[in-house]
């Protein structure tokens, strides 16, 4: 119902929205320093692009952008990007399934504004060599694949220096089934050739 609730004062008032967003952002907890952030292991700060480092002294917090659900229209993904322009001290991630949605944003993003691309979806074979993140039945596959795991940290995932994330699959048994050994981007290829 949460879900739902949200989605629907987007639509309706995305003005609104963004206000109460701000609203959140705005409270003591998100202005607040810990410190430097311990960088989480195997991220060096020579890994780190300058605003990164920066953020990393900083020790304010990250904001995760869509923990389940993804970018549904420009003028959305629009709406995220000026928040975060707005916070420019702020660290704002995701992980999206929309490239072609992504490479349309001209506007292009502000520094503190990351993504990385989502293995799984219809556009997969849109990404190339760009930051993406893919799912593995075991961390073995991940391995032998080339993939720099992200599971010690959701963070690591747009601070490892490489383009190459994975993720190892929660241990449900009926999606164990369903993966078959392949991966997130695998199944969405053998899908598609169908």
């Amino acid at each position: 119902m949460a879900h739902d609730r949200n989605l629907r004062m987007v639509l309706d008032d995305v003005e609104a929205w963004k206000a109460a967003i701000q609203t959140e952002l705005d409270k003591p907890k998100f202005k607040r320093s810990t410190g430097p952030r311990n960088l989480p292991h195997p991220v060096v700060h020579e890994d780190l692009d300058d605003w990164m480092a920066s953020w990393v002294q900083s020790g304010l917090p990250a904001i995760r952008i869509h923990d389940a659900g993804d970018f549904f229209a420009e003028w959305y993904l629009d709406a995220w990007t000026q928040i975060a322009e707005s916070n420019p001290a702020l660290l704002f991630y995701c992980y999206t399934k929309e490239v072609s949605l992504f490479r349309r944003a001209s506007h292009g993003f502000p520094q503190n504004f990351r993504f990385l691309f989502s293995t799984g979806g219809l556009e997969d074979a849109l990404i190339g060599d760009e930051r993406h993140a893919d799912v593995f039945p075991t961390q073995d596959a991940m391995d032998s694949a080339g993939y720099r795991s992200q599971d010690a940290n959701d963070l690591l995932a747009v601070m490892l220096p490489t383009n190459r994330i994975g993720i190892t699959a929660n241990n449900i048994k009926h999606f164990n089934k369903k993966m078959a050994g392949r991966t997130f981007g695998q199944i969405a290829k053998d899908t598609a050739n169908r």
